[in-house]
């Protein structure tokens, strides 16, 4: 019996170590944009990276909640960058979900999300995203709130109208895309939960099978030893 007792214990010690080794990603979600200060009529691109980015793996999707001043500001459209797909927004609630053709595994520009200034009654602005996740194929990973802050000036002149405006992405807006969409990240989205790739059954199985060798093994030389 205690030879059995010894056995497991060597089993489960051996997955434990195994499974926080996988699960051993940290990232950071950063916002930026050229400048701070922003007249009337004007747009904001505001670029949204990981950073920090710290995996064994990568990143493979990427899923939050969109919040800014909706009195002051209009949505435009995101737009994916680096091999990220332009994410699928609700606008109703702010969430949102991309995710990539491969890994990610540095820091880099995931999407921009492009606004346009409609009014100026409020001159100190935040743009947040929050509720953020990043998936990793094994686990989701939250992280922390973003933020970027800017200034609206008041009293500024109103931009020529004849000024060429953005392609507005009609079906990144529509809300039912979020829940009709057929792609498989985008019913996750509505559940809250990020696709994993089978990474994780994968490896778990690898090192079941190792530890269970390593426990025959072990077994063995426990009966030698008599």
């Amino acid at each position: 019996m205690k030879k059995i007792v010894i056995i497991l214990s060597l089993i489960l010690t051996i997955f434990a170590a195994s499974v926080s080794y996988v699960n051993a990603t940290t990232c950071e979600i950063a916002m930026a944009a050229s400048k701070t200060n922003f007249n009337k009529g004007e747009e904001i691109v505001v670029s949204v990276s990981l950073a920090k980015l710290k995996s064994d793996v990568g990143i493979i999707a990427l899923d939050g909640t969109l919040e800014y001043d909706k009195q002051n500001l209009e949505y435009v459209k995101m737009e994916g960058q680096n091999g990220w797909s332009t994410p699928v927004y609700n606008s109703s609630n702010g969430k949102f979900v991309t995710d990539k053709n491969a890994f990610a595994t540095k820091n880099e520009t995931v999407f921009k999300i492009i606004f346009k200034v409609k009014q100026t009654q409020k001159q100190n602005q935040v743009i947040t995203l929050k509720d953020v996740t990043v998936a990793d194929g094994v686990a989701p990973i939250s992280t922390k709130e973003s933020n970027f802050k800017f200034t609206i000036n008041t009293g500024a002149s109103k931009p020529n109208d004849n000024v060429q405006k953005p392609n507005i992405n009609t079906n990144g807006d529509n809300p039912l895309n979020l829940i009709t969409g057929s792609n498989n990240i985008v019913n996750d989205a509505v559940t809250g939960q990020l696709p994993q790739t089978g990474i994780s059954d994968v490896m778990i199985t690898i090192l079941l099978i190792g530890a269970v060798i390593t426990a025959v093994v072990f077994f063995i030389k426990i009966k030698e030893m008599k």
